[in-house]
């Protein structure tokens, strides 16, 4: 039995290389073919973000729904109105997001789709400087959308933007 080298160092690894060459070769053109398998199979994702930042003097109602911690339930109210069925199928009639077929199940699919590719992230002032005074306040919201066009990713972004920010 042979002994263990007290520490690996590069002439130990370099005589480990040399004596299983064949099979780090093998391995090493495995592990190559299958990213490059992975790389080219797996559909391409576009995604299309926008970051709106949350100012701190905003006018009349939004002032008294915003002020005092509640811009994150503020936001998930204009969340949950945004991503009504009737507003996301204004927007893919607008876009042609639809489906030929005029089935009601089609649409469904795909506005759930659409639901799906849709991401809201708050941004607190912790994230942006960590010494600030309250780290926990939202300042901002990043808004993404992913498709596999990124002409669609875009428009569909840009469009949820604009809402978000009416």
């Amino acid at each position: 039995m042979r002994e263990q080298p007290e520490k690996i160092d590069a002439k130990f690894i370099k005589g480990f290389i040399r004596r299983r060459k064949k099979i780090f070769i093998a391995v090493s053109s495995l592990m190559l073919i299958g990213a490059i398998a992975v790389a080219f199979l797996t559909p391409k994702v576009y995604v299309s973000s926008a970051t709106i930042l949350i100012e701190g003097q905003i006018a009349g109602e939004l002032l008294k729904s915003i002020s005092m911690g509640f811009v994150e339930e503020r936001l998930q109210v204009i969340t949950q109105q945004i991503l009504t069925r009737d507003k996301l199928l204004q927007i893919s009639k607008q876009l042609n997001l639809l489906p030929t077929t005029q089935d009601s199940r089609a649409v469904d699919a795909a506005l759930t789709d659409m639901r799906k590719n849709i991401e809201l992230k708050t941004i607190q002032s912790g994230d942006i400087n960590p010494r600030s005074y309250n780290p926990s306040q939202t300042v901002a919201f990043r808004l993404s959308f992913s498709s596999g066009d990124p002409v669609t990713a875009h428009k569909v972004a840009k469009e949820l933007s604009s809402l978000y920010v009416e």
